[in-house]
């Protein structure tokens, strides 16, 4: 495993180049990445920690940097809205990216990530499952909130 990108990405758009410039993100590459907080740090049950996302990326067809297009998108598949609300309220945010030799499972790397997040800080990390067309900021504005209002009311 080595890791082949580390930077604050939300200051500068620039690093998208940066990424799909870099060979070691074509086709059939295997990576995790983690997406984590450099100016603040999440309030977890066990500790203050500043992952926000741990993933995966393994495309057979295309080049795997295009995962990393996709998550700050406003519309379409991949992107996450806990990911983009994070960037849009000013947190800098930072990009690991770790190549993965061909026999590791990718797979199986980010769910012993998750577990370990879980055991050292006792959550899954924060903006984990925040994506898709349910998550959507149009999607969100739509929602018919005020079936569950009762339930918001007395939180």
């Amino acid at each position: 495993m080595e890791k082949i990108f580390d930077e604050i990405i939300s200051d500068n758009q620039d690093y998208l180049n940066k990424i799909r410039e870099n060979p070691k993100l074509g086709k059939k590459s295997k990576v995790v990445y983690v997406y984590s907080l450099g100016n603040k740090t999440i309030e977890y049950p066990f500790k203050d920690g500043k992952i926000i996302y741990i993933g995966k990326a393994h495309r057979n067809k295309e080049a795997t940097y295009k995962r990393f297009t996709q998550h700050f998108q406003e519309k379409g598949t991949g992107s996450n809205r806990s990911l983009i609300n994070f960037k849009d309220s000013g947190s800098k945010i930072r990009l690991q990216i770790f190549l993965l030799d061909q026999s590791e499972n990718v797979d199986e790397i980010e769910l012993l990530l998750f577990q370990w997040h879980i055991k050292e800080y006792g959550a899954l990390p924060i903006a984990f499952s925040a994506g898709g067309k349910n998550y959507l900021k149009t999607t969100i504005d739509e929602a018919p909130i005020q079936k569950v209002q009762c339930i918001v009311d007395n939180l």
